[in-house]
């Protein structure tokens, strides 16, 4: 029997090439002013609940009793209205606010991490050189730095001329 062959052509696609955010553009027939993205509504659901849980927690929820139904109703819509313009760089926006939390973490442990390693941010600064730093400066000290700084300049004079003279024997 004669073997099958098949002719397989490798096509490479970009699958995020084009890739639009879904959004809602009516609700049961009737338009909305302008269309909401289903992230946003999937924050307000979200919200919405969490909300009602700690309404009904015995302790926490008589503090959101105090608010009318209608501010209950207005902090998921602000807040999911909020977190939907939220630019996430192409990340779930789980993994973006677990990122940015853990920077912030990190931030007020004061280390950093490179290659994942734990480096301890350093503790104290030096300034090597020839830069100065004081507070105060008595008479002595001020005369010292102005003779420190008249030699300086001498010797970058010194060096101009020398250079001058190198180029012009070559």
């Amino acid at each position: 029997m004669q073997e099958h062959k098949t002719n397989h052509t490798a096509l490479h696609v970009l699958n995020d090439y084009l890739k639009f955010e879904k959004k809602i553009y009516q609700v049961f027939g009737v338009p909305l002013g302008r269309p909401i993205a289903f992230k946003a509504v999937g924050y307000f659901i979200v919200i919405f609940l969490i909300e009602m849980l700690i309404y009904i927690t015995p302790v926490i929820g008589n503090v959101l009793k105090l608010f009318p139904f209608v501010i209950l109703i207005a902090i998921p819509i602000g807040l999911a209205y909020l977190l939907a313009d939220v630019q996430t760089e192409g990340r779930s926006s789980v993994a973006f606010f677990r990122s940015v939390l853990l920077y912030v973490w990190r931030k007020q442990q004061k280390v950093t991490y490179i290659r994942d390693r734990l480096l301890p941010k350093p503790k104290v600064h030096q300034i090597k050189g020839y830069s100065i730093v004081t507070t105060t400066q008595s008479q002595a000290e001020k005369g010292r730095i102005q003779e420190l700084y008249r030699l300086k300049k001498q010797q970058a004079k010194r060096n101009k001329r020398l250079n001058k003279k190198r180029k012009k024997d070559k």
